[in-house]
């Protein structure tokens, strides 16, 4: 994987951040100087959308919504011993219901979402304990992220990461579904020119076939005029697409986009029928432009570099499965 995996609007998705906790300074300062201060953010992705506070806020809320209602004992035993609820500690209580004032740390958030449901629902505390929800030693352990399940399991990111959490919890869509967001322009600036060929893997071609239509895509990219190419110490990238659809729309979209592109037919003398669209090289061309490609027609690597801009001194991307904004 180059290390693009989605793109949400103009937010390119790099991947998932490796720091379970809120970030330290040292990775802060690395995105700053990397990208600029205002060129990439940490977020949530629910599905195709990137979660603003107010949006995770309620999914937070809707998770511990459907777990009282599926727990009543659990909400009944809250009410009748609780005084009032906080997740590590009493200061906690400082927030009530206003998201707003709360800290970064994205756990601490479900004191605040307790409380909000508790309010909507009608009820209030009527007990005289401080109940805090973080720590497996303290006496609300059971509210707490790791264990509440979150609302929409299915749109928790997979490969899963593990953890102390529970499978499907709040905690784990926190922590599988935090991912780095970059502007694409930004990515254009610092991407790294490139030569890639990509072919069809829905119809059969043997090795030898497979690499003689790459060939043939590398020659007429060089025939469309001079290639600046150090074929020695820039090796060409290998990228297959499911269908001759979306082998043609790769091609129209590059001319469309007016980059360098060739397209390939076979002459049907061996395997193939002929007129067979096979390959489409793409080059030279910008890292991140062929990225958007290859994103937008479910296309993937045979053979890729990740890219310089994926990097990390202070921590490292997790990759993930995404089939958005095809």
């Amino acid at each position: 994987m180059t290390c693009i995996q989605a793109f949400i609007n103009d937010w390119a998705i790099l991947g998932r951040p490796s720091f379970l906790g809120p970030p330290k300074k040292s990775a802060l300062i690395e995105l700053d100087r990397r990208f600029g201060s205002n060129n990439w953010l940490l977020s949530y992705q629910f599905d195709k959308e990137l979660l603003s506070k107010d949006s995770l806020m309620k999914l937070v809320e809707r998770s511990y919504s459907l777990f009282f209602k599926t727990n009543p004992e659990v909400f009944k035993w809250l009410l009748s011993t609780t005084k009032d609820i906080h997740e590590t500690a009493p200061l906690d209580m400082n927030t009530t219901t206003d998201f707003s004032l709360q800290g970064t740390t994205i756990e601490r958030l479900c004191a605040v979402a307790i409380r909000r449901v508790v309010k909507e629902m009608g009820c209030s505390f009527n007990g005289t304990q401080l109940l805090q929800i973080a720590g497996e030693n303290s006496n609300g352990y059971v509210l707490s992220v790791v264990n509440v399940p979150f609302c929409e399991p299915e749109k928790i990111l997979k490969p899963i990461i593990k953890g102390h959490w529970s499978k499907n919890s709040i905690a784990s869509f926190f922590h599988n579904n935090r991912i780095l967001a970059v502007k694409f322009r930004t990515l254009q600036k610092l991407g790294d020119n490139m030569v890639g060929i990509v072919l069809r893997k829905d119809i059969h071609m043997g090795k030898g076939k497979f690499s003689t239509q790459a060939a043939h895509a590398l020659v007429s990219l060089i025939s469309e005029g001079e290639l600046e190419w150090d074929f020695h110490s820039q090796p060409i990238e290998i990228w297959t697409t499911c269908s001759e659809e979306n082998l043609l729309s790769i091609y129209r979209k590059a001319r469309k986009s007016k980059l360098r592109c060739s397209l390939i037919q076979d002459a049907g003398k061996t395997q193939l029928k002929p007129g067979t669209f096979t390959a489409v090289g793409l080059g030279v061309v910008n890292e991140a432009l062929f990225d958007r490609l290859m994103i937008l027609y479910d296309s993937t690597p045979l053979e890729s570099k990740t890219r310089a801009y994926c990097f990390f001194d202070t921590f490292k991307l997790f990759p993930y499965h995404s089939s958005l904004t095809r």
